[in-house]
């Protein structure tokens, strides 16, 4: 319940966060600067889940700084390998006759996806 809810508040932010600051997504002229400005808000707000989740979770009584830490580096990059992938469908002319909003959705869904697809494939691994 806890990924859940964490992918949850991950996909709010990145909807109020691609409508509101990142303008002209689908061009190709600024996708470095869109990974960079996207890897640095991903992380803060991994990183600000994660340490809150922990907070509330006390698992222990310290938190490990480097488990939230490489966990938001570890997201950060899986959105702009999503971004990437999103980018490439867009000048593939995938997304011809969908919205803006609706290109936004589906960005958020496959940065979304990738997190998750790592979160389970983590968890099956470790499980015991």
């Amino acid at each position: 319940m806890n990924v859940l809810i964490k992918l949850f508040v991950t996909a709010i932010a990145l909807y109020f966060y691609l409508t509101h600051f990142m303008e002209n997504i689908t061009d190709r002229q600024y996708a470095i600067p869109h990974k960079l400005y996207l890897f640095i808000f991903v992380f803060i707000i991994q990183f600000m889940v994660n340490f809150v989740s922990n907070i509330i979770a006390k698992k222990d009584d310290k938190i490990s700084i480097n488990e939230v830490f490489s966990t938001s580096i570890n997201n950060a990059l899986l959105s702009v390998i999503a971004f990437d992938a999103y980018n490439d469908l867009v000048y593939n002319k995938y997304y011809v006759g969908l919205t803006a909003q609706q290109q936004i959705l589906v960005l958020i869904l496959l940065i979304i996806g990738f997190m998750a697809s790592i979160k389970i494939l983590e968890l099956l691994i470790t499980s015991n």
